[in-house]
């Protein structure tokens, strides 16, 4: 008679153990879930800010009438990519910022040279006054930064 109750006693502990590991993994998984969503917020807040940076530009509309604005440049290099996507030329206190768009396929790839070039003619604590030409279907040609 022993011998079915200390089957079903190590039975119970077993799947006991097993229900308790079980919840303590979905509390991991519930963890890593709320991390994961905190840093996708974060990171689509960059991409939101680049986007809201080039809707916000002061532009030059077919009156010629260019609208004020200032932008810290942080501000620059955060946008810069999101600008000369949209096919912007991007020029920083009478020089040329020329993008360069990696090859993602390929690993050897130079990252990130566009905004190393960037941040040799920019002060990221400075403010720039931006003034910005566009075409009359409102596509950017050109974004123009003066350090104030």
């Amino acid at each position: 008679m022993n011998s079915p109750i200390k089957a079903l006693l190590w039975t119970g502990s077993g799947a006991s153990i097993a229900v308790m590991a079980l919840w303590g993994v979905l509390q991991q998984v519930q963890v890593q879930d709320a991390v994961l969503i905190h840093t996708a917020a974060h990171i689509q807040n960059q991409e939101h800010t680049v986007a809201y940076g080039k809707e916000t530009l002061p532009r030059i509309d077919s009156s010629g009438i260019p609208g004020p604005g200032t932008y810290s440049g942080l501000q620059m290099l955060y946008g810069m990519r999101g600008w000369a996507a949209e096919g912007a030329e991007i020029v920083v206190d009478g020089e040329v910022i020329q993008p360069i768009f990696p090859d993602l396929n390929d690993p050897a790839a130079l990252y990130d040279q566009d905004l190393y070039r960037l941040l040799g003619v920019i002060d990221l604590s400075a403010s720039y006054t931006a003034s910005v030409t566009t075409e009359r279907a409102g596509g950017l040609i050109t974004i123009q930064f003066k350090r104030d």
